[in-house]
Parts: structure tokens; C-alpha cells; sequence
């Protein structure tokens, strides 16, 4: 009789601590998930474009002549580095945004991909070079890329290799007069993951008119 009281506080200790577990466990779980929730939550209000659709009117901003205004005085280059030969680099892309008369266009300019520099000392040679007309959605597109670099350059990533691709804007002008105001940004991605510039290249690519 001794032994089977023995067994039963031994079961009901087991099973007192089994359930115990199982609130514990719950309990974690429904922690993550709210987490999981937050940090979802976080990301897509980080992934919302902003509203470029108009400015305050006591900004008194100018948008008649497009969505760029003193850029087209001048001309924005996006440009691309990409390591393809890990840290002895690969090839290059540009997309430069100018104005011509009316018109808002997109030069694309390829190089090839080489690792390492000639007899001569050259290194990249243009391979591609493709004239856009784009219209305010396609200048709205370059604006949307403009803010994901700008808030990619605010963002800490570990450096995971000895190589990684880099992204720069900046503004070109065609004249020997100091510009107005400078504007340039610089991001270098470690990961190898950030496509945001081949993502623009292709709506541009799909969706304008050749020059």
C-alpha cells in the first residue's frame, strides 16, 4: 500500500511539473509570436514609400519643370559596383539622369566584367550604352531609390567578407561653375543581397521608350 502512494505522488508530481512546462512553453511561444508580429510589423512600416505626391504649399516648392528641379541643371548619376571577382572587384553600371528640352532621360552605361587590369593599365571597358526617355512614374521610381539608399546609409550590417558590391549617387555638373548644393551618398553592401539598383534598372529597361 506504501509503494502505491508512492507512485501516485510520484505521478502527480509529474504530472504537476509536465503541465507547468506546458504553460511555461506556451507562455514563450506566445512571446515570439508577438514579437514576430512587432518585427513584422516594423519592416513594413519601414518597406511604405513615402507620399512624394505634393509639398505644402508655404514650402512654395517648385515641381512645374518635374519631379527633379535644380538636377536638371546638371546630371544625377546612380552608379553600381559590383564584385564579381570578390576583392579584386568586376564591373560597373551607371544610370545618369539628365535633362534634354522637354524630355527627362536615362543614359545606361554597362562595363565588362574583368578582374584585373591590362598591359596598359585599363581595367573596365564600356560595353553597353542605352539612351531612356522616361516619364514621371519612372522619375518617381528613381526618387523611391534615392530614399532606400539614404536610409541604407543610416543602417549598421557586418562586414561578412573581404569584398562587397557599392552604391553611389551623386551629382555631375556639366559646367565649371561650383554646383549650387552638393548631393552625394555612398552605401557599401556586405551582403551581396541589396538589388534595389538592378530592380530600378529593369523598370527602367521594361517600361520606357528608347531614345
Amino acid at each position: 500500500m506504501k509503494t502505491l502512494w508512492t507512485i501516485i505522488s510520484i505521478s502527480i508530481l509529474t504530472l504537476n511539473f509536465s503541465c507547468s512546462n506546458q504553460t511555461e512553453l506556451e507562455e514563450k511561444n506566445q512571446k515570439l509570436t508577438d514579437q514576430n508580429i512587432q518585427l513584422r510589423d516594423s519592416i513594413e512600416r519601414l518597406s511604405v514609400r513615402p507620399d512624394f505626391s505634393g509639398f505644402p504649399d508655404s514650402l512654395r516648392i517648385d515641381t512645374t519643370q518635374g519631379l527633379f528641379g535644380k538636377i536638371y541643371r546638371d546630371t544625377l548619376v546612380l552608379l553600381a559596383e559590383y564584385a564579381d571577382c570578390g576583392e579584386w572587384g568586376g564591373h560597373r553600371e551607371w544610370l545618369k539622369i539628365h535633362k534634354d528640352k522637354e524630355l527627362t532621360k536615362v543614359t545606361f552605361i554597362y562595363d565588362s566584367v574583368v578582374c584585373r587590369y591590362n598591359n596598359e593599365g585599363k581595367k573596365y571597358f564600356q560595353t553597353e550604352k542605352t539612351v531612356y526617355i522616361i516619364d514621371k512614374n519612372l522619375q518617381q521610381e528613381i526618387i523611391y531609390y534615392l530614399f532606400d539608399i539614404n536610409r541604407m546609409t543610416l543602417l549598421d550590417q557586418e562586414m561578412m567578407a573581404n569584398a562587397a558590391n557599392s552604391y553611389e549617387v551623386y551629382i555631375k555638373s556639366g559646367s565649371d561653375l561650383p554646383l549650387l548644393f552638393n548631393y552625394q551618398i555612398s552605401f557599401i553592401d556586405w551582403s551581396f543581397s541589396w538589388n534595389h539598383f538592378q530592380r530600378l534598372k529593369k523598370k527602367i529597361k521594361t517600361n520606357v521608350n528608347n531614345s
